[in-house]
């Protein structure tokens, strides 16, 4: 790290020509090193107020030579990254099956780029693992964080700029939880009974999930009310409110529902919530 060719000045940019004496300066660049592996056998590892810069390569044989890389990865283990800066690296931090602890961490300055090469400057990479990240900070990388279909991180507190893109989330969408829906379909305002005691309020839950119907209310304009019993109304299934006959029912010797002149159903909730209306 820093002047690591003794020229006085690691700022300047890689193979910069020096007026003075017409030479070059090898100046840092990512991929100058390999990598830091944390395998199986690594066990209670932690990295603490740690700067990690100008690596990210993986060594192999002819013909290959070398191919960038992340410069610290964790293989099938765990470890507490805290406090740390992960900089101007071919890639930043690959995780693999793993629980790791990153936190209060910085990601900057991976834009490595190969002519020819698929490869993506990343800050963070996880495959098939479940850290917890909070207070991690992604800057001016190519692409800050990747995550895949199998990584289910924890994730507390990002802040991303200045990448080219902020992250890439390839997990999917989770199945929405089962509702219910529950709707006043129709309304028989004209019995032919005495006292039009047959006419009805039909209701139905077109949800996917059922719905306690315990204290809910069902009345008119004129604040006439029907309160419910405790009943489980099935997804697709329908039920009738009659003014006075059936299981569920007005108890009421007249009409409740006018037959000129419209009216209104209010259907509410236990908590008085209006959950439908329907007017005719």
């Amino acid at each position: 790290g820093g002047d690591t060719n003794g020229d006085g000045d690691w700022a300047e940019h890689c193979r910069t020509k020096d007026p003075d004496d017409n030479t070059y300066r090898d100046c840092p660049e990512a991929g100058e090193w390999g990598q830091i592996i944390f395998t199986p056998t690594s066990t209670n590892s932690s990295l603490k107020y740690a700067i990690i810069r100008y690596g990210g390569r993986e060594w192999a044989e002819a013909p290959v030579h070398s191919r960038p890389d992340y410069v610290l990865k964790i293989e099938d283990s765990d470890l507490t990254l805290a406090d740390s800066i992960i900089e101007d690296n071919t890639g930043g931090f690959e995780l693999t099956n793993s629980n790791s602890l990153i936190a209060r961490t910085t990601f900057r300055d991976h834009r490595y780029s190969m002519p020819f090469s698929s490869w993506v400057s990343t800050g963070l990479r996880l495959v098939s693992s479940r850290p917890t990240i909070d207070f991690a900070t992604f800057l001016n990388n190519s692409l800050g964080l990747y995550i895949d279909p199998f990584s289910w991180p924890t994730l507390l507190n990002l802040v991303f700029d200045w990448n080219n893109r902020d992250a890439q989330d390839l997990r999917p969408e989770p199945e929405p939880e089962p509702e219910a829906n529950v709707e006043i379909i129709y309304i028989f305002y004209d019995g032919v009974e005495e006292g039009e005691a047959d006419e009805y309020v039909e209701i139905e839950n077109t949800g996917d999930a059922a719905a306690d119907l315990e204290n809910w209310t069902l009345s008119d304009e004129a604040e006439h009310t029907y309160t419910f019993p405790s009943y489980n109304l099935e997804p697709g299934q329908s039920i009738k409110v009659y003014t006075n006959m059936g299981e569920f029912s007005f108890g009421r010797g007249v009409a409740v529902w006018n037959n000129t002149g419209g009216d209104t159903a209010y259907l509410k909730d236990g908590e008085g919530e209006l959950v439908d209306s329907y007017s005719y």
